[in-house]
């Protein structure tokens, strides 16, 4: 691959392409922004393009982290519990 001078993303991507084929691995420097996780859920976007799996998974996701929360939540309760009993008098 010859690069040719030039400014602007043609030139960062070409380097980048020589990079990764040199290498054998992607470069460390990424000219495109950072993409939102595909899999993310979002609260309150609309569900209707959604297959019946899909909303399977994204409910079974979200029980889960109702259930993560609850525990940080827990922690924290207790955490505050036994700092009050050590501080009461």
């Amino acid at each position: 691959m010859i690069l040719t001078h030039g400014t602007g993303l043609s030139s960062a991507a070409s380097l980048q392409s020589l990079v990764q084929a040199t290498l054998g691995r992607p470069s460390m420097f990424h000219e495109d922004a950072p993409r939102a996780n595909a899999a993310a859920i979002v609260p309150g976007e609309d569900l209707s393009g959604f297959s019946i799996e899909d909303l399977e998974d994204r409910k079974a996701v979200l029980e889960a982290e109702l259930k993560r929360t609850d525990t940080f939540i827990d922690r924290k309760r207790e955490g505050l519990a036994a700092a009050d009993a050590v501080f009461k008098i």
